[in-house]
């Protein structure tokens, strides 16, 4: 499992694709023009996944937002989405940690893949890296 500490780095280094990284990030913009209609499946929520899952979404939201987190800076927006995903390798463990940014700092919200996909663009990601 990814845990969140302080010594894992958002690296924005060059990535093809988050496909085959086991634990990534992901930073998105709202896009005003886009409402693009989804159908899927609803999973179990990640708490049934990892029983830590609500301490460890605390951890990472501190983590985001202290000024060493990143491997260089990035120009965040109001209403920016950044989303942490640990154990994508493996589809019953993967597990999402998403952050809004409101007045000027990471926030704790709950993950929507639709809301995200059908309104939002990706503007970057990368992977997570230790110290």
């Amino acid at each position: 499992m990814c845990q969140p500490t302080q010594n894992i780095k958002f690296c924005t280094c060059k990535s093809k694709s988050t496909e085959r990284l086991k634990h990534y990030w992901s930073w998105f913009r709202l896009d005003k023009e886009k409402n693009e209609f989804l159908i899927g499946e609803v999973i179990f929520p990640y708490e049934f996944i990892d029983p830590n899952y609500k301490d460890n979404h605390k951890r990472y939201e501190q983590r985001v937002n202290e000024n060493d987190a990143f491997d260089s800076s990035i120009d965040c927006k109001e209403g920016d989405l950044f989303l942490i995903v640990c154990n994508n390798d493996d589809f019953y463990k993967r597990v999402e940690y998403c952050f809004e940014y409101k007045k000027n700092k990471w926030r704790r919200v709950e993950s929507d893949v639709f809301e995200r996909m059908s309104k939002y663009d990706e503007v970057m990601f990368g992977k997570i890296k230790k110290k």
